[in-house]
């Protein structure tokens, strides 16, 4: 007999595979496929959490012309798209010199794009959020780095998920970036109540001090925000590791070339540290790390670097 096998929307989100990539006299690498969320990218978790608690608690109520505002142009403001429905105005605010190609997309999808001046400081899009907000008391301001909703959603469901996927098997190391802090802090400290010998590794980009809220420019979309979120539990991190953006992008493309693994640039960057930790620590321990985001916004990074470094080979 043949199950039902139509799902409702509400069933996409979550479950999202683990994956073993293979390593030569390493440590074992799996990689969790948060791009297969429906909304694309792991913050589709953080955004339902997020509406969720807002309208248990009378912030957010369906179909009243509600507005949802966010500093975000990428994986959060599509997973707020997603998430609401239809059921409010989403208004999200972008620096200048924003892609186009994004906000053209964000607008197809139905959201208001705000553009700040970022020649006002590169935290200008932060400060313009918080303006709106403060000016229109009555919208609801999501503030992923400061929300509680943000941890607690990997606390909750993808750190249970996890564990429940891996079974009697167990996880020596956690890998993953650090940008508003949420993923790290939330499956961080759930893995360390399951696994109590695991460490917590953050990565962050080259050049940049995210337990201290210090970032330089870099390529690595969605990292070292340049500020110390509350969102980020310090003393669940063990270590941090450094990686360059060539790194990066050289991960993702081996993966792509030799796995057919398609993935965003914070990917490539978790998979180089995990890998860099597979191969300190050896075999017979289990490292785990996150891919946020498929490759579908990163075309470009992938041309750029082919184009400009030759004669690849893995």
């Amino acid at each position: 007999m043949k199950t039902n096998q139509i799902y409702s929307t509400g069933c996409l989100l979550g479950n999202t595979p683990l994956v073993e990539l293979p390593t030569h006299q390493a440590a074992r690498v799996l990689l969790k496929l948060e791009g297969l969320n429906v909304g694309g990218s792991i913050k589709d978790r953080i955004a339902r959490h997020v509406i969720d608690v807002a309208e248990k608690n009378g912030t957010l109520i369906p179909n009243t012309n509600r507005v949802i505002l966010e500093c975000s142009g990428g994986s959060m403001a599509h997973g707020l798209l997603t998430a609401s429905g239809g059921r409010y105005r989403c208004v999200f605010v972008v620096p200048s010199g924003y892609s186009a190609t994004k906000i053209q997309l964000l607008k197809a999808r139905g959201a208001e794009v705000i553009v700040a001046d970022s020649r006002k400081g590169n935290d200008a899009h932060f400060k313009k959020a918080k303006e709106l907000a403060g000016a229109n008391p009555e919208w609801f301001f999501v503030d992923q780095l400061s929300n509680p909703a943000n941890p607690e959603a990997h606390y909750l469901f993808t750190g249970p998920e996890i564990i429940e996927q891996i079974g009697d098997e167990r996880i020596d190391y956690f890998v993953t970036g650090i940008g508003s802090g949420g993923t790290i802090s939330g499956v961080g400290k759930r893995l360390k109540e399951h696994f109590s010998s695991i460490r917590i590794i953050g990565v962050q980009p080259e050049g940049c001090d995210v337990l201290s809220g210090v970032a330089i420019p870099h390529r690595i979309q969605g990292w070292a925000v340049g500020m110390a979120c509350p969102s980020l539990n310090k003393e669940i991190v063990d270590e941090i590791v450094d990686v360059s953006y060539i790194d990066a992008i050289a991960q993702c493309d081996s993966v792509n070339v030799l796995h057919g693994l398609f993935l965003g640039l914070s990917s490539g960057a978790n998979l180089s540290a995990a890998k860099k930790i597979a191969a300190d620590v050896g075999p017979g321990k289990t490292v785990l790390t996150i891919s946020p985001d498929g490759g579908v916004y990163y075309g470009d990074n992938y041309l750029e670097y082919r184009n400009y470094i030759k004669n690849l080979s893995y």
